[in-house]
């Protein structure tokens, strides 16, 4: 290969420019490409043609114009990087705002809405001043004297039962419909001559979170006992009855379908129904084993009654 000449002469438009118009380069074309300042000659296959120099080349490249026709390189990447960030913490702030709200929501709707009472439990009865008349065994203030008494009463296989009158205590075995009746009775009933007829009052009562139907036998509740204790006293002593047979059979069938679910409620209508089953059995029990039976449900109802609260 031939060696280059040491000093090239550039011309343009067919005239021969000088170094100080740009025209010649200060070093050799091998120098510079040694140096990377200019590219190795292009080859076709069959003629090597020798390009200028790129330093050369460069320095007449045509500069293009920035402006609103021009185009500028962006940092594509930073900006990026940046736009990502923001979005995933708008993201981020999205989500935390959106679960506290769904937490808080509840706890909204319940402040806001206003507690009412549940519909089964909702009800009182206001019940009047009722007095009972019993057969009276014992009148105690100590309630050791009380407890030796219940159980002498049920070593005589006696179903016996307490009501508080006041600070003392009344034990009685039986009930009737009116004093004068339970005198009556006293006197031919052997099972009653160790007792005496007493009147005890249980006073006004206001009992509350009752269902509907709850309330509704507890009003009906007194005069039922009422109806039934006249009937099997008259009954025993075989004497007319004011009260009719198809009235007692209408006041079972009602209570008997109340739904109800208080236990002090249960007990009382319990010692009603079971009294009323001993009733109609009473034929055919016994005269005196079915007013026991029946005595022993009146009298639960009594106690029942006065445990009321």
């Amino acid at each position: 290969m031939d060696k280059l000449p040491e000093k090239i002469v550039i011309k343009i438009n067919g005239e021969a420019k000088n170094d100080s118009e740009g025209g010649s380069l200060s070093q050799t074309p091998e120098k510079e490409i040694a140096a990377g300042k200019a590219e190795a000659p292009v080859t076709d296959g069959r003629k090597t043609r020798k390009m200028p120099p790129a330093i050369w080349r460069n320095s007449y490249r045509p500069k293009r114009k920035t402006g609103t026709g021009g185009r500028k390189n962006a940092p594509y990447p930073a900006f990026a990087a940046v736009g990502a960030a923001v979005a995933a913490g708008v993201l981020i702030g999205f989500f935390l705002l959106n679960l506290m709200l769904k937490e808080e929501q509840p706890n909204r709707e319940n402040a806001a809405a206003p507690k009412e009472p549940a519909a089964e439990a909702a009800e009182t009865a206001d019940l009047p001043e009722m007095a009972f008349y019993i057969f009276q065994a014992g009148y105690f203030k100590n309630e050791d004297s009380l407890n030796k008494m219940l159980e002498d009463l049920k070593g005589k296989n006696l179903s016996a039962k307490t009501v508080k009158d006041a600070d003392h205590y009344r034990v009685f075995i039986g009930v009737a419909d009116s004093l004068e009746r339970g005198k009556e009775m006293r006197k031919s009933l052997s099972l009653y001559s160790e007792t005496w007829p007493a009147e005890v009052k249980a006073g006004e009562k206001r009992i509350a979170r009752l269902t509907r139907e709850e309330k509704i036998f507890l009003e009906k509740a007194p005069e039922i006992y009422k109806r039934l204790v006249e009937k099997a006293v008259s009954r025993y002593l075989n004497s007319p009855s004011a009260v009719s047979d198809a009235e007692i059979l209408r006041d079972m069938e009602e209570i008997r379908a109340m739904e109800l679910k208080n236990e002090k409620v249960l007990r009382l209508r319990n010692a009603l129904v079971n009294a009323y089953q001993q009733w109609e059995g009473f034929e055919k029990a016994g005269k005196e084993k079915a007013w026991r039976n029946i005595q022993e449900n009146l009298t639960d109802f009594v106690e029942a009654y006065f445990h009321l609260s």
